[in-house]
């Protein structure tokens, strides 16, 4: 019963919610790529996990995806979304 308590109050704390299900982070990410035909930037994948056609679960998720793409506009057209040291995504 305490772990049952422990668990909703964690649950309760959560800000983003994911709209993926049970699928894992890497199939849904595969399964864009196949469709898609390459890669994904981040903005795209966290808008995958994050939104369901555009529409976001809350306010946390929408502003996040916001942030997101206000900051990738600020980077040279030929730039890559590649993690690194001076990532501003991370």
């Amino acid at each position: 019963m305490l772990v049952s308590e422990k668990n909703k109050a964690n649950q309760a704390k959560k800000k983003m919610v994911q709209v993926t299900g049970k699928k894992s982070y890497a199939r849904v990410r595969e399964e864009l790529k196949a469709s898609k035909g390459q890669d994904l930037s981040r903005l795209e994948m966290f808008r995958a996990c994050f939104s369901k056609d555009g529409t976001t679960k809350n306010f946390e998720a929408s502003n996040a995806i916001a942030h997101i793409q206000q900051l990738s506009s600020n980077l040279p057209e030929s730039s890559i979304d590649k993690p690194g040291p001076d990532d501003f995504f991370f």
